[in-house]
């Protein structure tokens, strides 16, 4: 079913009140390993699939389109709908009042009992991925932990810049809402993928948020050196690159796991914590802090004294503004950090922030807006 089709048949379900809406677009990938490169967008045979209009998605036609696997006869994952229908949709989410995110999502076509190198077991030697795994899951290869692990080395970085691939804004051709792509027919990383998206949603008329990823907890957390992440500075570099597409009307973020936020604690024996991400929440293309947080609408008990309440709440209170010269308190190191603090105080990431007793090294953060 077409990006449209899908809106008009829940528009008598609509939620009232609703001011915003997320249009989450997906593309399926095989692997878990970063230094692999995106395939073709996946595709599913439907006959009604485009509702007689061409089906055309990155400059790919349907019967080029890889198919996603199946299981017991029926598609693991709905089809990436067509650029055309995107455009639609996004054209009628506007016209009915609403803001519209862009969400683009990937999902991991790795089928049941297949022979893929697991990035997760000594020199990525052994066969066989868990079926379906979250996207959260792509690291390096083999993965930090692993015998033979990459992690903290420059081949690292070579990984994480082939996921991301080479794309740039002048690859894309745009004629009326039509995108096509002038770069190398090979460059299927990242960066095409969003790039792509960035062009189309502006053709269509723009949009009100954009995402240039979620949820890439494996991915942001692998290290080219002791504290260096690429795919941080990747992230930056790709926010610079759809800012200038989209413009500045456009709120531009990366959607982090709700583990993944706030840091990164290796388990490498060190305690050490790094407040990696916090480059890219100061960057000056990222307009808000984006959280992807599954928390309840409400307690399923009363009260606020147990567990559930005190443990719960994403506005932490055992963690209290500090001033730049003073570490912040030890609790820090045992959980993510206050949804309010450290975003509008000065920022800083040692190996040990909440153990240090040496003077932090602020990072100016002008994000005032949160997403989750």
């Amino acid at each position: 079913m077409s990006m449209l089709g899908r809106i008009r048949r829940s528009s008598g379900a609509r939620v009232k009140r609703a001011l915003s809406v997320q249009a989450i677009l997906e593309w399926a990938f095989r692997v878990e390993k970063a230094q692999l490169e995106l395939p073709l967008p996946k595709d599913v045979l439907e006959d009604d699939f485009a509702f007689g209009m061409e089906y055309v998605l990155n400059g790919v036609a349907r019967s080029a389109a890889y198919v996603v696997s199946q299981i017991s006869g029926s598609p693991a994952y709905g089809g990436t709908p067509s650029d055309f229908s995107v455009v639609q949709a996004i054209q009628e989410l506007k016209a009915r009042g609403f803001r519209v995110t862009f969400y683009p999502f990937l999902l991991m076509d790795v089928a049941e009992a297949n022979a893929l190198p697991n990035p997760y077991s000594n020199n990525a030697a052994g066969l066989g991925q868990p079926k379906y795994p979250w996207r959260g899951r792509i690291t390096c290869a083999p993965a930090a932990g692993f015998a033979g692990t990459v992690d903290k080395t420059a081949a690292a970085a070579g990984q994480v810049s082939a996921f991301f691939g080479a794309a740039v804004p002048g690859n894309f051709a745009v004629s009326g809402t039509s995108v096509s792509w002038t770069g190398s027919p090979s460059d299927w990383g990242l960066r095409r993928m969003m790039l792509h998206y960035a062009h189309l949603c502006e053709a269509a008329g723009g949009v009100d948020a954009f995402l240039i990823g979620s949820e890439l907890r494996g991915l942001t957390q692998i290290r080219s050196g002791a504290s260096t992440y690429p795919a941080v500075t990747a992230l930056q570099s790709l926010a610079a690159a759809c800012r200038s597409v989209l413009g500045a009307g456009t709120k531009i973020s990366y959607a982090a796991d709700w583990s993944e936020y706030f840091g990164h604690q290796p388990q490498d024996g060190t305690n050490d914590l790094f407040f990696h991400l916090d480059p890219l929440w100061a960057d000056a293309n990222t307009d808000f802090v984006g959280i992807d947080n599954y928390m309840p609408l409400s307690d399923w008990r009363d009260g606020d004294q147990h567990l559930d309440a005190l443990a719960g709440c994403l506005i932490c209170t055992a963690l209290t503004p500090t001033t730049s010269s003073s570490p912040p308190p030890m609790p820090c190191a045992a959980g993510p950090s206050s949804g309010r603090w450290p975003w509008g105080s000065p920022l800083a990431s040692p190996p040990n922030p909440c153990r240090s007793n040496l003077p932090l090294s602020p990072i100016s953060c002008r994000i005032s807006a949160f997403a989750i």
